[in-house]
């Protein structure tokens, strides 16, 4: 029969004289939200079913090694990218059929941000809020403020920033940005809020901020027990003036000249206030310099050191120097390779199997009253031994009659105690094969040379122990 027919069926085709009906693809499209660590899938079907499906996944135009399944994670190659996926279908008795998708853009910008906004007053001590939301779930947010137009931004904690005295009279502005590995940062505006110079405090009323003739620094020490003085200004005869420690925890401290820095102040901004008010009744605030409550440290602190034997079963002990301040409480953890050992926190620790070939070290925390606790780990290198094996009595042939025929009877000898021992019998020195049990036969071969043996005693966590027992004369 020759020639094609006029008119096939559908899906059928002529390929060198041969029907055959082509595989056909459906669904061939990248699903999934292309960023980074995200996974893209493609999901395809055939007719008819049941198709063997093999998959390529392109970066731009190059293959990407070893993607053969129907995902593909995006990593940082992709970011910028466009991503396919070629998909091939094979079944017996139909002609094969490939396919690509279309490319998924992986961008290297962000979404921007949606309902960025902040909330809060203008007010001394009040919190402002600030928020988002459209975030990219890889990505991490940071809000930020700025007293100085924009030259410079500091890190807010958190998502609230409390204005403060070196707020008043400035407007403050906030932004946030949006970072990720492999992506263009995005900085978006929050918004700003001016802070006024007229402020109130307890028991005052609301006043202006003379910022003209507000005074300078309290001084350095800023330690539990320090004693701090007031620092007094000019102001005109007829203002009446009256001063006060105020604690930015706590509020108003004292109306003494001097202020002891207690432990409850640790952590609080401190200041020496002036306040005035004239004869009309108007109010002004001289504000000094913040000074922060600090706990006192251990400065001069040394690491500590490890005394005693670093070998299997030993005890050994944390020392420290004179540097370490006295009245000080302290707490101990031992580590071996770096990682604490559990329930191990005294000062003396005895060696174990699990610190064998270990580095030991040990980490020593100072406590003492308006101190910040000081930590110090031991210096590196402190490698952990095996312990040596001990012979409490030597090995030794116990067999009167030495000749061939004879059976000769070695006694090991002692050791520590667990050790197992092995038997090795030696002719003139050398290992006989074979000969590895407490009793040795005297053979002809021996005759005219010596026969002893020798003990290895081992037991974990010690060096292997050899010993060798008299020899004798085989006649």
């Amino acid at each position: 029969m020759q020639g094609i027919p006029a008119g096939l069926p559908n899906g059928w085709s002529v390929s060198n004289g041969t029907f055959g009906r082509a595989i056909e693809l459906f669904g061939v499209r990248v699903v999934g939200t292309p960023e980074l660590g995200q996974t893209l899938t493609v999901s395809p079907t055939t007719t008819p079913n049941g198709a063997s499906l093999t998959y390529k996944w392109f970066r731009g135009l190059v293959e990407i090694t070893g993607e053969t399944s129907n995902q593909h994670v995006i990593t940082l190659a992709d970011i910028g990218m466009q991503i396919r996926v070629q998909v091939a279908a094979t079944n017996e008795g139909y002609w094969p059929a490939t396919q690509d998708s279309a490319a998924v853009v992986v961008p290297s910008t962000f979404n921007p941000l949606t309902r960025v906004q902040l909330t809060g007053n203008s007010s001394l001590g009040s919190i402002v809020t600030l928020s988002s939301s459209g975030k990219s779930g890889i990505s991490s947010l940071k809000y930020q403020s700025s007293r100085d137009g924009g030259l410079t931004w500091s890190d807010v904690p958190g998502i609230s920033y409390q204005i403060t005295f070196e707020d008043l009279g400035v407007n403050l502005q906030f932004r946030v940005t949006q970072s990720a590995e492999g992506y263009q940062t995005q900085v978006t505006n929050v918004g700003s809020i001016a802070v006024g110079k007229s402020l109130s405090l307890p028991g005052y009323s609301l006043g202006v901020l003379d910022t003209v003739n507000s005074f300078e620094s309290l001084g350095g020490q800023n330690s539990p027990g320090s004693r701090l003085a007031a620092i007094k200004t000019q102001w005109n005869s007829r203002v009446r003036v009256s001063g006060f420690w105020f604690s930015s925890v706590s509020g108003a401290l004292s109306t003494k000249a001097t202020y002891s820095i207690s432990l409850s102040d640790v952590g609080a901004t401190i200041r020496y206030i002036e306040v005035g008010v004239a004869p009309d009744g108007s109010v002004t605030y001289r504000i000094s310099a913040p000074l922060i409550a600090k706990a006192n440290t251990f400065d001069n602190a040394s690491a500590p050191q490890i005394s005693g034997a670093l070998v299997y079963g030993s005890k050994v002990k944390a020392e420290l120097s004179s540097s370490w301040l006295l009245g000080a409480k302290y707490t101990y953890q031992w580590f071996s390779n770096g990682v604490a050992i559990p329930g191990e926190k005294s000062r003396l620790f005895t060696i174990g199997l699990g610190q064998v070939d270990q580095d030991l070290a040990v980490q020593v925390c100072a406590l003492k009253t308006a101190y910040e606790t000081k930590c110090l780990m031991s210096q590196a290198g402190s490698r952990v031994q095996k312990a040596t094996n001990v012979a409490n009595a030597e090995p030794k042939i116990t067999t009167a009659t030495a000749k061939v025929g004879t059976v000769l009877r070695g006694n090991p000898g002692r050791y520590i105690a667990g050790s197992a021992v092995a038997y090795n019998w030696l002719r003139d020195g050398i290992e006989i094969t074979g000969a590895t049990a407490p009793t040795y036969l005297v053979t002809r071969n021996d005759a005219g040379h010596s026969i002893s043996f020798k003990i290895t005693a081992s037991k974990q966590g010690y060096f292997d122990l050899v010993a060798l027992a008299a020899a004798k004369s085989i006649n």
